[in-house]
């Protein structure tokens, strides 16, 4: 038998609590030119808790399977980082959704970048 328990862990000693913020954006060289567009964000379909980031995307034909990620932050600086795949599944291009399911509830980004995943 194992015993389980619901109670949380102290930190280790000398652990810290920290905050990540976005200052710099910078290209990748090695990702693909996948473009997207439309993008909005808006309120999923439970209750709006979490925000959904919809949108339109176009990959090269070149390229695997594409999934999509989203990291967005508030006026605060907090970072949430989701992932989605395009409506249709496979697809080279057509519209996309990514869910914020990590947010905290009724959460509202201040900015988002839309990019591919892996």
């Amino acid at each position: 038998m194992t015993k389980v328990s619901n109670k949380i862990s102290k930190a280790p000693a000398g652990a810290k609590k920290v905050r990540m913020k976005i200052t710099k954006v910078t290209e990748d060289e090695n990702s693909h030119d996948i473009s997207v567009s439309n993008v909005k964000v808006t309120k999923d379909g439970h209750e709006g808790r979490w925000p959904l980031i919809t949108g339109t995307f176009k990959a090269p034909e070149d390229i695997g399977p594409v999934g999509l990620s989203a990291v967005c932050h508030d006026s605060t600086g907090r970072v949430v980082v989701g992932n989605g795949l395009p409506t249709v599944t496979g697809a080279k291009s057509g519209d996309f959704r990514v869910k914020l399911g990590a947010a905290p509830e009724h959460w509202e980004p201040s900015s988002c970048f839309v990019g591919q995943t892996g």
